[in-house]
Order: structure tokens, then sequence, then C-alpha cells
């Protein structure tokens, strides 16, 4: 992660959100889905982490794409 995003995250979440100092794929899906849900008011799916992110979408289509029926 890059030293500029990290410095927006803790300003934009100081407390509610911990950055790690090494970051995987993993690990900025798991801070994005918690992000998410902090902030989500009213939409229950997205409370609890049931959303599709538009990388997600792509690579799916993708895989559709192979697929013979």
């Amino acid at each position: 992660m890059s030293l500029k995003l990290k410095r927006l995250l803790n300003a934009l979440f100081p407390k509610m959100v911990v950055v790690p100092a090494s970051t995987s794929k993993a690990t900025s899906m798991a801070l994005a889905n918690k992000i998410v849900r902090l902030y989500s008011r009213s939409n229950l799916n997205l409370q609890r982490g049931r959303y599709v992110t538009a990388e997600q979408l792509e690579d799916r289509k993708r895989q559709l794409a192979k697929h013979s029926f």
C-alpha cells in the first residue's frame, strides 16, 4: 500500500480501522470490507459483507465466457 493511501486512510478513519504496515490482496480486501461495514446504513447486504467488487465481477465474467454450455 502506498504511503499516500495509508496516510489518507489514517486521516479519514483514525481509530476505527487499523491499517497494517505491509499488505497483501487479502488484507486489502478485508480492510475494504471492514470500512464498508462501518459506513453502510440501512443496507443489510453491505453490512454483512454480501457484495461483489468490480474486480470480482470482471473475474466472474471471464470465467463464464470460457464456460461452454
